[in-house]
């Protein structure tokens, strides 16, 4: 977060949803974050969490927007944040079965070691990931740079001069019968790329992915991609 100065007059805001809790995440350099219970966790989907750092807050106190909010985003009213949020009040009353849900997760993290085992699962999932395709003659990552490499959403694409010379949809038809191969062996469930993505392996690296898991994984997409060459 160098690249980020602690003397910034303008507010850093953060999509941390594929990254806290799986990543070290210098939390000084960011003054709104956002993630779901989901993700990382393992938790329920619907549900999502934001932190505010004090700059933000009177940010908020301080800006009142030239456009109308709907109410069911505001943060703020007449220039005072509205604690509320803050403090458990909401405006319908969420799930409880899901709070429990994320409580339990939050416990299991807890009894595995905290964040930071989380963090070395993950990125020992990317390494796993890693060394597996530098042995691989047919699939690479769509990430080059090896610095900012995401470690929980692994995208890779296919390097194989059989599968580059198709066009896009007949690249994406090879992928869908690759993906029911795996479906069908109950190996992997949605390990497609995403939909506005090139044609691609979106492999998760989360720390709800254990390592042998993920080991056990990779040999398998290995035999699928060959299985559908082989009987094209």
């Amino acid at each position: 977060g160098d690249w980020i100065p602690d003397d910034r007059e303008g507010l850093t805001i953060c999509d941390a949803t594929s990254g806290i809790f799986a990543m070290d995440i210098d939390c000084s350099k960011l003054d709104v974050i956002t993630w779901s219970w989901q993700k990382v966790l393992g938790a329920e989907a619907a549900h999502g969490m934001i932190a505010l750092s004090p700059r933000a807050v009177e940010r908020l106190e301080t800006h009142i927007p030239s456009w109308p909010i709907p109410k069911l985003f505001r943060l703020a009213n007449k220039k005072k944040i509205i604690k509320g949020i803050f403090e458990g009040g909401t405006i319908n009353t969420p799930s409880m079965i899901c709070v429990e849900d994320v409580l339990d997760a939050l416990n299991w993290v807890e009894s595995i070691g905290g964040t930071k085992e989380l963090v070395k699962i993950s990125n020992e999932n990317l390494k796993i990931v890693e060394d597996w395709v530098s042995k691989s003659d047919w699939i690479k990552f769509m990430c080059e740079d090896k610095n900012i490499r995401s470690s929980t959403s692994i995208t890779l694409l296919i390097k194989d001069e059989w599968f580059t010379k198709f066009n896009e949809d007949e690249q994406r038809g090879v992928l869908k019968k690759l993906f029911s191969i795996l479906d069908k062996e109950g190996v992997a469930k949605d390990i497609n790329g995403y939909p506005k993505a090139p044609p691609s392996i979106r492999i998760w690296g989360g720390s709800t992915v254990q390592n042998n898991d993920m080991k056990a994984l990779l040999p398998w997409i290995d035999w699928a991609y060959h299985s559908v060459k082989n009987n094209a």
